[in-house]
């Protein structure tokens, strides 16, 4: 569409229109910086800030620094954030337990995560060798991986090329091999999950002081993944040095891609204003609420629900009334369980923009677990007024199933006992179905 600057130089008011419509552009999604340390400080927080406050000046989002992990007291506050930066934090003691709670609870809403170098130094996977290890094993199965310890890495500036190993957003713009001096991290007696992370770079064999040890063959250096929420993962171990972030190009272009890639699902915010979203249960359903300041051409509202399995679908659409901009509506389907809501404008053009997700906690357990995390044995209770056929799986994160049952339900409540002594340690994933329920839930074998 052409644009006749004149037109709007000679109408005061649609100049203020459009200055009001770009500053809301200009902040299209936000980023929580989180760069705390419980063990060795690379003194990167700075320059890591500086340069993705310039990322977000030219590409419309906001960075919100946190080397404290206040952000991660209140979920809310989490699922304000696009994505959760963890740069170069360190450690195993930098969150307290209901600040873990929130980053998975984040993560479960199909919220993103990027990692950057240390961040794999941080809560290691209780099968890697060192310290640091079995607190949080969520956190290494989630951004896949948990650097060796003695060494950890190559002498730093060790000088070598990366290699492409497949397709990626957050590889398209850099050379291919790519020269790149760093201290590249070693996987091999830490914790790797090969079988979800999507290598995209790869350093050729390393050495440390000449010397050439197995674990120093050609491995991962970036990779994404697909988050058991819906999410996306990526995480890069490039970034030890204050100069990448300052001076080399490519390394701030991958970290530019990786931002654009992990933020590609939501559509950016045009013309709408969310304010005063609130939900909670009514006697006629769950009631959601909202006041949405209209800055552009009218269009349309949709309700969107999400099941425990991370499945977004349409439940309404909503007319925009002329002058009114408070409106709510009541899903007379989803009382019963935790249930994820979001509310999407379309503008006339067919743009959309989210609200933040919001969540409505289950009035009653309607399926308790008891042992999770589990050591031996899982004791489920399923809690439903619905009686019938019920079908019960646990799948690993590769989506394979390693549990199945299926069971009559003839009471309104059931309980059953699975032992799961024989599966590894990780996290898993628990199903419970039936003509008229749905229920998914994490468990973790320990």
């Amino acid at each position: 569409m052409h644009l006749n600057l004149r037109t709007y130089f000679n109408n005061p008011l649609l100049l203020l229109f459009l200055v009001f419509t770009s500053s809301l552009q200009a902040q299209q999604f936000r980023i929580l910086l989180y760069t705390e340390t419980g063990g060795y400080n690379h003194g990167t927080e700075a320059v890591t800030k500086v340069l993705f406050d310039s990322l977000g000046t030219a590409h419309s989002f906001s960075v919100d620094l946190d080397n404290t992990g206040d952000t991660f007291t209140e979920l809310d506050s989490l699922l304000n954030y696009e994505i959760i930066v963890w740069a170069n934090t360190s450690g195993a003691n930098i969150l307290d337990s209901t600040q873990r709670s929130h980053f998975e609870k984040y993560m479960a809403a199909g919220g993103n995560m990027m990692g950057i170098h240390a961040a794999t130094d941080t809560y290691r996977h209780s099968t890697a060798n060192g310290g640091w290890t079995g607190q949080w094993d969520y956190y290494a199965e989630t951004i896949g991986a948990s650097v060796q310890s003695g060494p950890n890495h190559t002498w730093n500036l060790h000088n070598n090329f990366m290699d492409h190993t497949s397709s990626s957003s957050a590889n398209a713009n850099l050379p291919n091999p790519w020269e790149h001096a760093e201290e590249y991290y070693y996987w091999e007696n830490g914790y790797f999950d090969s079988l979800n992370n999507h290598v995209t770079l790869k350093v050729r064999t390393t050495d440390r002081g000449g010397n050439v040890n197995s674990y120093d063959s050609a491995r991962a250096v970036s990779w994404v993944k697909d988050d058991i929420g819906g999410g996306k993962v990526f995480y890069t171990s490039l970034g030890h040095n204050r100069s990448s972030y300052q001076d080399d190009q490519n390394f701030k272009i991958h970290i530019r891609d990786a931002i654009l890639l992990l933020s590609a699902a939501p559509p950016p915010v045009l013309g709408v204003n969310w304010s005063d979203i609130s939900l909670e249960r009514s006697l006629e359903g769950n009631l959601l609420t909202w006041t949405a300041e209209l800055t552009g051409s009218a269009g349309n509202f949709m309700v969107e629900r999400r099941s425990a399995l991370g499945l977004w679908e349409e439940i309404v659409q909503m007319d925009i009334l002329p002058n009114q901009n408070r409106y709510s509506f009541i899903d007379k389907e989803g009382a019963e369980g935790n249930v994820y809501y979001r509310i999407a404008f379309m503008d006339l053009e067919g743009e959309i923009s989210y609200s933040r997700t919001l969540k409505l906690e289950s009035l009653q357990p309607y399926t308790v677990l008891l042992g999770n995390p589990v050591l031996k044995q899982l004791q489920v209770a399923v809690e439903h007024s619905e009686q019938g056929l019920f079908h019960l799986e646990i799948v690993n994160l590769t989506g394979s199933e390693v549990v199945k049952d299926q069971f009559f339900k003839e009471q309104d409540r059931i309980e059953k006992v699975y032992n799961l002594e024989h599966l590894p340690s990780g996290m898993y994933l628990l199903k419970i179905s039936s003509k008229d329920y749905n229920f998914a839930q994490r468990i973790s074998k320990i």
